[in-house]
């Protein structure tokens, strides 16, 4: 699995590799590898691979962008066949991009792939990806393609000019999609070991290098418009539904009531649904129907309906109710949960082995939907009249977790303890996260179903005396004689022809009054 340059690298430390040097593969797991890569593209379609591409071509030809690939899709299969190439990978690109000062679509389109597909919700601690995101958009700058070049020139479209849109384009869906990473640590119980380190990597990162212009929109036109594949439009489609959701998590992240914030926040936010209603209409069918759009489009929906349940902790207090243009409100908190269920059920009803192929983005929307359907599933402060029980029956939550778990539960243990650790792969590793997270919603359901039965028993009238609560007024003036025996009687007694029986009468009084009592009381 590994390559002959990480067995040197592991058995001469000291000894640097020429960085001119092409490095050489085990061919048939590299090809199997780049075999494992094209269903992973699908999802970020950031090159243009033929499919008669092979291994032997790539290395003679662009050998960073293939080494690149082998690590993304190594850990599809193994995490420690990921090590094994992201340790080669990040030696050969520190001796590049530094020591060789390299500046080329080659190293940027390597970058871009192995953070694309780099298994971040499963290392939330590992700083690396922020840096190396930061490191490509340092090269869209030093490459100047995000410079307008419309009124300069109009050079024609050839292949390569085709390949810096995509690597310009797959660079600003890469930072679009680390907002949505980073609402997974928002939850203080899902992340209290990781959430200190990670807030620190995101205050650097919360400034992006890279922003939406009318070039990038200019660019998402031109991918489109003399697309290759059809992978092209959906990779246009990935960019333009990152940028509604950056900035509408930038509206709820900055927003911090009352004043010119809260009429501007407000203002983009209403112009965003405009926005995310307009790019839904301009969506081809083709593209609307594949699966990386259906789950960005369903995210995005759901994203602007319940964005602001998903404020990260701050030491600043949250804005008043009465000021807060992103209060969630009944309707908005009901139609999110029907978008999520719908999120939801896509992921659980996808083939085993898709999962494999999803994006870092993919799983940073995955995980997403995972913290939103548990606040869902429980009563919210922010909205008092939301019924959770009906979000419940709704999200299907449960079920999604028990599919996602299936074949979790019985070697779950294993992944952890034993020599099947060497075989985990992205998606068994996820599974046992989501297997804590199943287990963390069961617990949490029991003791708001234990505290919902004590308060309906408060809840419930205590018994009263019948000789002081009404029950037996209608019968104070036989008892007293104040009403003569030819007047009717009430009519709740057993009459047979007009006359009551003793013992009947003793037995309705008995029930009245008797019925008072609690269990363990008597009469004295």
């Amino acid at each position: 699995m590994g390559s002959s340059i990480s067995e040197e690298a592991a058995s001469s430390p000291s000894t640097a590799p020429d960085m001119h040097a092409q490095p050489t593969f085990n061919i048939a797991s590299a090809e199997s590898l780049l075999a494992t890569f094209r269903s992973m593209l699908a999802y970020c379609p950031v090159i243009l691979l033929p499919e008669d591409v092979t291994v032997r071509e790539l290395a003679r030809t662009r050998p960073f962008v293939l080494l690149a690939i082998l690590a993304a899709a190594a850990g599809a299969k193994s995490l420690q066949g990921h090590n094994l190439y992201d340790e080669e990978f990040r030696k050969v690109f520190a001796l590049k991009l530094v020591a060789g000062g390299e500046r080329s679509l080659e190293l940027l389109q390597g970058i871009l792939i192995y953070c694309l597909w780099y298994p971040f919700h499963l290392r939330p601690k590992v700083k690396q990806v922020f840096q190396y995101t930061r490191m490509a958009a340092d090269l869209i700058h030093d490459l100047e393609l995000d410079v307008d070049t419309r009124a300069a020139t109009d050079e024609p479209m050839t292949p390569e000019r085709l390949d810096s849109i995509r690597a310009y384009i797959a660079q600003y869906y890469l930072s679009s999609w680390y907002v949505s990473s980073s609402l997974f640590h928002s939850d203080p119980s899902l992340a209290k070991k990781n959430l200190a380190s990670f807030a620190v990597t995101w205050q650097v990162h919360r400034s992006a290098p890279v922003t939406f212009t009318s070039w990038t929109e200019h660019c998402c036109v031109l991918l489109t418009q003399h697309a290759e594949t059809a992978g092209d439009a959906v990779l246009a489609s990935l960019a333009r539904l990152g940028h509604t959701v950056r900035d509408a998590w930038t509206a709820v992240r900055d927003n911090t009531g009352g004043g010119r914030d809260e009429a501007n926040s407000s203002l983009v936010f209403r112009g965003l649904e405009a926005q995310f209603k307009d790019q839904q209409a301009n969506l081809s069918p083709a593209v609307a129907e594949t699966l990386p759009i259906k789950l960005q489009t369903l995210f995005t929906e759901f994203f602007l309906l319940g964005g602001s349940v998903l404020r990260m902790p701050t030491m600043k207090p949250p804005p008043p109710p009465a000021t807060d243009p992103f209060r969630p409100t009944l309707a908005r908190i009901s139609a999110c949960v029907v978008a999520v269920s719908q999120f939801l059920a896509l992921l659980a009803d996808l083939p085993a082995g898709e999962l494999a192929h999803f994006s870092a983005g993919d799983w940073g929307r995955l995980v997403l939907s995972v913290v939103v359907a548990m606040r869902l599933s429980f009563p919210l402060a922010e909205c008092p009249e939301f019924d959770s029980a009906w979000a419940r029956r709704q999200l299907g939550f449960g079920r999604f977790l028990e599919v996602m778990t299936t074949t979790t539960q019985e070697v779950g243990a294993d992944l952890l303890t034993s020599a099947t650790a060497k075989r985990a792969d992205v998606v068994s590793a996820s599974r046992v996260v989501v297997a804590v997270v199943k287990e963390k919603y069961e617990k949490r359901l029991a003791v708001l179903q234990q505290q919902q039965e004590e308060q309906a028993q408060l809840e419930l009238p205590r018994p009263k005396c019948p000789m002081l609560d009404g029950s037996l007024d209608s019968y104070f003036p036989y008892w007293d004689g104040s009403v003569g025996q030819a007047a009717s009687m009430p009519p709740s007694l057993s009459f047979v022809d007009g006359i009551v029986q003793g013992d009947e009468l003793l037995d309705a009084w008995g029930e009245d009054t008797l019925d008072w009592i609690g269990p363990g009381q008597d009469m004295l």
